[in-house]
């Protein structure tokens, strides 16, 4: 699995590591990360990444960012 994290969560991901066999993998210019870790099951990375929101995208696996969106957007349609 590999995200984009914006600078204003990056310092927290430098910190400790909030995902299973995290590693940075870049720094990028602009303050983010690109950072990679292992999952077995999307339920170990999506209550991550939703904390998170707006500050993490989903790179890969492709489609998991698409999938968390549909989520985000039945969730508010049911309001």
């Amino acid at each position: 699995m590999v995200l984009k994290v914006a600078r204003q969560a990056a310092d927290y991901f430098l910190r400790r590591k909030l995902i299973g066999g995290q590693k940075i993998e870049k720094e990028l210019e602009d303050g983010g990360l690109i950072v990679s870790g292992t999952i077995a099951h999307p339920n170990q990375i999506l209550p991550i990444v939703r904390y998170w929101l707006p500050s993490i995208h989903v790179i890969s696996p492709e489609g998991m960012q698409a999938e968390l969106e549909g989520q985000l957007r039945a969730y508010l349609g049911q309001m």
